[in-house]
């Protein structure tokens, strides 16, 4: 079992979301909201997306938290880690397109479910829909049936 706070990792930035959720951001740049429904702390900003996704914020330019949540918390994070920010666009063009569509479709369904839990639906609706995008383009018919399944129910 791993721990939240490492040795040189301190929290940064502590608050309680409008719904409730307490939202931790360490100074190493990672988030994480407790998630009463399961009882666990889950990621909501990661470093592994920082690095690799295409799709990651990469300003420094801060944005209401209130309102995008999950853009302000990787746009902190560029400030705390500017390092990562830097290095990731080379980082993304040397990497096969199937690493780069794995990593677009993970950080979406991350920033989907940080959403959720973190109560952001103007977010929401926008990471949804390119999510929806996403798979359409790739062809996941699926990965498609289990979104249309999440949102709407079985389709008989």
């Amino acid at each position: 079992m791993g721990y939240l706070l490492e040795p040189g990792v301190e929290i940064h930035l502590a608050s309680i979301r409008p719904n409730g959720a307490p939202l931790f951001q360490l100074t190493n740049g990672a988030a994480y909201v407790y998630n009463k429904d399961t009882q666990v702390f889950e990621e909501v900003c990661s470093l592994r997306f920082a690095r690799f996704s295409s799709l990651w914020t990469r300003t420094r330019a801060s944005t209401t938290a209130q309102r995008n949540i999950v853009a302000h918390l990787e746009t902190t994070l560029n400030a705390l880690r500017p390092d990562i920010a830097e290095a990731a666009q080379s980082v993304v063009a040397s990497k096969p397109q199937w690493f780069n569509d794995a990593t677009e479709l993970g950080h979406l369904e991350m920033r989907i479910q940080a959403c959720a839990t973190l109560h952001s639906p103007n977010e929401y609706k926008t990471f949804m829909t390119a999510y929806a995008r996403k798979i359409a383009e790739e062809g996941y018919k699926n990965k498609a049936e289990q979104v249309i399944k999440d949102l709407y129910g079985p389709v008989t």
